[in-house]
């Protein structure tokens, strides 16, 4: 029941399973810590937090504890303080498990992958996004609204009854990147293992796109959804997941592969899974193949 001017000084003040209370629209201008060992839920009653950082590689929230963040019926934006284009980015997650429920996020036009929710986590974490609507957001090189890395043989990642419209994962000309000029999930970028589950989404209009070359082609995949398992030792007997049932994937556009899915799975070294349940793909655009699921499986070696 105690009031606090500052997000940070609610953090800091809270006691563990407490839920906190956004009682009017915030700016942030600097980046907030959470401690996602306390097990928190921010609740924004409806109300906007813009992120405002000067660092436009930077992320408004860090949650980089072991624990659990919910964050639950609110907005999230971000400013573009120089007029270059560009903003700094929504929640960045790198030990803890997260629940977005009921959260809007838009005009995010990050120069980090994720520009709602960049989550890269090497354990066990869960990751849970219901009833959410993020559209007209922008990231460099994956994840136009959310990049997903979860190693974690066991990991959980849950996307449903969301809204993915509008986003983008890209590569401009002028970009400083070290890593190839390849762009990978106009709305969603998974990579990793564990079990993932989309159900129930709309995912529209979304896109990536590269304006560098690599091995002479733009080289984009995925406009709407990327999903990629991680290679790794077969013996540890861990695999990718995958289950998607009653989403409509339309009119998502990609360069190479996969205007409206690129799947990348092994079934011969991993015997990763995939479950297509139900869904509508409509409209989908590549420039090579797969205009509406591109789908890449290992299933033996000679």
């Amino acid at each position: 029941n105690n009031s606090y001017n500052t997000l940070e000084e609610a953090f800091q003040a809270a006691v563990a399973g407490d839920i906190l209370e956004l009682k009017d629209n915030i700016e942030i201008k600097n980046q907030i810590k959470v401690p996602a060992e306390k097990n928190l839920t921010l609740n924004l009653n409806g109300n906007t937090i813009t992120s405002a950082l000067s660092d436009e590689k930077d992320y408004a929230f860090l949650v980089d504890t072991k624990g659990n963040f919910t964050i639950k019926n609110g907005k999230l934006t971000a400013k573009d303080l120089d007029g270059n284009g560009f903003t700094s980015a929504g929640i960045k997650v790198t030990k803890a498990n997260l629940v977005m429920d009921g959260i809007e996020a838009f005009n995010i036009k990050a120069e980090n992958k994720g520009s709602v929710l960049s989550k890269q986590t090497v354990n066990n974490e869960t990751l849970k996004i219901v009833g959410c609507y993020f559209h007209d957001n922008r990231a460099l090189k994956s994840g136009g609204a959310v990049d997903i890395f979860h190693l974690g043989k066991d990991s959980k990642c849950e996307i449903i009854n969301s809204r993915f419209i509008n986003n983008k994962a890209e590569i401009l000309k002028n970009s400083n990147i070290a890593e190839p000029a390849n762009v990978w999930g106009g709305a969603i970028n998974y990579y990793g293992l564990g079990e993932l589950i989309i159900r129930g989404n709309e995912v529209s209009g979304n896109e990536v796109k590269s304006e560098k070359l690599y091995q002479n082609r733009n080289w984009s995949v995925g406009g709407g959804i990327q999903i990629k398992g991680y290679d790794v030792n077969p013996r540890l007997n861990n695999n990718l997941r995958v289950n998607l049932e009653d989403n409509i994937i339309s009119k998502n556009k990609a360069q190479l592969y996969g205007g409206g899915l690129a799947l990348d799975l092994n079934k011969y070294l991993r015997n990763d899974q995939i479950n297509l349940v139900s869904g509508l793909f409509s409209e989908n655009t590549a420039g090579v193949a797969g205009g509406g699921i591109d789908y890449i499986c290992l299933l033996y070696t000679s």
